[in-house]
C-alpha cells in the first residue's frame, strides 16, 4: 500500500521509494481514512493526481506533495526534509484562514480556486470562503472578484463579508500547479449549500409559481448588475446558488466586467449558455446576459436530459423553432424575446419585469 510508483511497476528502486513512503504515512497522520480510503488516494498520488484530502491543510498539502512526487529524481534527500522549516519548527508563517476557521467541507473546486464550507472557531457560525491561487506579484493588485463582491451589494447576490491575502513562503509551493511565488486571496461569504444546477437535476416537477418567483429575482438581480454598469458574462445555474430562505444569489463574480460604450470580444463563460456574438468572438455587451436568461428560463421550465438540453440550447442559438414550450405560451413568448439572435432586439431587465409572465407575481 506504500510503494511507490517505481517499485509497482517492478523498476529499479532507491531510497527515495521510503520518501515516497514518508508523504503517504504523513497525509494518514493528518487526516482520518479508512483503509480502502487510503489505497484509494495512495493510488491517485501514484499516479500523480490531486486529491482534495488535504485541501483544508494548504502547507501540509504542498509538503506531502514534494514526498510524494512521481519522480524519484524530484523527492528530497532526508537531510533536505530536516533543514525544512515544516520540520525544523522554524516556519513563521500563520495561516489566518486556518487560525479562525474549521473546515467542514468542500462545495466546489475549480482549477485555480477551491470553496469550503467552514465554521468560525469563535462564533461557531458556518460560512464559505473561497480560496484563489494567484501569483504573489499580482497579490497587492486590485483582484477582480474581491472588487466585484465588495461593490455589488444586492440581496440577489451572495453576501461579501471579507477578504485577506495569505502568501505562504516559497518553500511552501511544491504543488506543481503554483508558481514558486503563489499567493492566496481569500475571501468570505455567506453559506448557501445548494445551487440552482443541484435544485434542476434533483426536481422533475417543477411548479410554476416557484419558477416565476425564482426568475423574477434572476432578472432584478442582473437589472441591478447592468445598472451598475456591469457585465456577468457567465450566468448559469451553477453559478447561482439558493440560500436556506429558499431566495436565488448570483455568486462567482470572477467574469463581472464593467459594460462601457466600448464593447467587449473574447469568448469569456461557459459555451453552453453563451450568446450567439460571445462565441463567434464578436462584439458584445450586457445583452449576453439576457440571451443567457433565456436559456435558464427553459432549463427551469422543461425537464431535460444533458443531451436535450445541448440540443435545445444549440437551436436557440441558430434561430430555430423551439417546440419544447408550445404548451406554455408565456414562457415562450419570453423566452422568444430574450433570446433574440440580434442583441439590439433583446429587451432591457425593466421592460422583462413588466411582462405578463410576471402577471401573478408580487
Amino acid at each position: 500500500m506504500y510503494m511507490a510508483p517505481e517499485q509497482k511497476r517492478g523498476s529499479i528502486y532507491s531510497n527515495k521509494a521510503d520518501v515516497f513512503a514518508l508523504g503517504l504515512t504523513m497525509t494518514e497522520l493528518f487526516v482520518a481514512m479508512t483503509k480502502q480510503e487510503a489505497e484509494m488516494i495512495f493510488d491517485k498520488y501514484r499516479m500523480g493526481k490531486t486529491s482534495d484530502i488535504l485541501a483544508h491543510l494548504p502547507e501540509v498539502e504542498q509538503f506531502v506533495a514534494w514526498l510524494s512526487n512521481t519522480t524519484d529524481t524530484e523527492r528530497p534527500a532526508c537531510e533536505e526534509i530536516l533543514e525544512h522549516s515544516f520540520i525544523a519548527g522554524e516556519k513563521s508563517f500563520q495561516s489566518e484562514f486556518l487560525n479562525k476557521f474549521e473546515v467542514l467541507n468542500i462545495l466546489g473546486k475549480g482549477e485555480f480556486n477551491i470553496i469550503f464550507e467552514v465554521a468560525n472557531l469563535m462564533d461557531r457560525c458556518s460560512y464559505a470562503v473561497k480560496r484563489i491561487s494567484v501569483d504573489a506579484r499580482d497579490a497587492g493588485k486590485p483582484h477582480n472578484e474581491v472588487i466585484a463582491h465588495k461593490t455589488l451589494r444586492n440581496e440577489g447576490i451572495v453576501s461579501y463579508i471579507t477578504s485577506w491575502i495569505e502568501a505562504p513562503p516559497n518553500e511552501w509551493q511544491t504543488d506543481p500547479i503554483f508558481t514558486e511565488n503563489c499567493s492566496f486571496i481569500y475571501i468570505q461569504m455567506e453559506l448557501c449549500t445548494c445551487s440552482l444546477a443541484d435544485w434542476i437535476r434533483a426536481n422533475e416537477i417543477r411548479d410554476s409559481t416557484q419558477i416565476t418567483l425564482w426568475f423574477k429575482q434572476l432578472v432584478s438581480t442582473v437589472a441591478y448588475i447592468h445598472k451598475d454598469n456591469r457585465i456577468h458574462r457567465d450566468l448559469k445555474p451553477s453559478n447561482i446558488l439558493i440560500n436556506k430562505n429558499g431566495r436565488l444569489k448570483i455568486c462567482d463574480l470572477f467574469t463581472v466586467c464593467e459594460g462601457t460604450a466600448m464593447e467587449k470580444r473574447g469568448v469569456i463563460g461557459t459555451r453552453l449558455y453563451m450568446a450567439p456574438e460571445q462565441l463567434s468572438f464578436g462584439v458584445y455587451d450586457s445583452s449576453v446576459d439576457i440571451f443567457s436568461l433565456g436559456l435558464i428560463l427553459i432549463e427551469l421550465s422543461v425537464v431535460m436530459t444533458v443531451e436535450e438540453r445541448f440540443e435545445i440550447f444549440n437551436d436557440v442559438r441558430c434561430g430555430m423553432p423551439l417546440d419544447i414550450l408550445q404548451d406554455q405560451p408565456l414562457t415562450l413568448n419570453l423566452v422568444m424575446k430574450l433570446a433574440q439572435l440580434d442583441r439590439d432586439l433583446r429587451p432591457c431587465l425593466d421592460d422583462v419585469l413588466s411582462n405578463s409572465f410576471f402577471s401573478d407575481v408580487i
